[in-house]
């Protein structure tokens, strides 16, 4: 058992006022990408995946991770769509799609309105290249928030 005498209350509080912090996993011969958001994101499994792409820029080929793998597990919440990597940057899902040309519309568009976003292409056996839009990198959720209704304007 952990010896908590020595953590004053309010430090205790504020460690639990902020929630679980991300991890990592690491990939069992067994595991796929499914597995995985299945397993750590039982309630968000779609947030949960669109989440271990952006955290994990090495994976290219959804079906392909391999054993012995560390993938960073950020942390999500199915209530607003955000998603929070390590390094406590706040993120939002704005799109997938299917070709460049689209990608590149909407990308001019983002950067047009100087509204910070990335971009994670993968390949999907059978279905081609997706391509993820995610908006973020921003360190406050409030100004995330503004960037997406910004970005939603017509």
């Amino acid at each position: 058992m952990a010896d908590t005498s020595r953590v004053p209350p309010a430090a205790e509080e504020a460690a639990k006022s902020q929630g679980p912090l991300p991890s990592t996993y690491e990939v069992a011969p067994e595991d796929g990408l499914i597995r995985i958001v299945a397993a750590h994101y039982p309630d968000a499994k779609e947030l949960g995946y669109d989440a271990i792409i952006l955290a994990n820029p090495q994976i290219d080929n959804e079906d392909f991770i391999y054993s012995g793998q560390r993938l960073a597990l950020p942390l999500v919440d199915k209530n607003t769509n955000v998603i929070t990597l390590n390094n406590h940057e706040h993120f939002m899902v704005y799109g997938h799609y299917s070709s460049r040309a689209q990608v590149q519309k909407v990308v001019a568009r983002l950067t047009e309105l100087q509204v910070r976003h990335l971009v994670r292409e993968t390949a999907l056996p059978g279905a081609g290249p997706v391509y993820r839009i995610f908006l973020g990198g921003y360190e406050t959720l409030a100004d995330l928030q503004k960037a997406m209704t910004l970005a939603e304007q017509k």
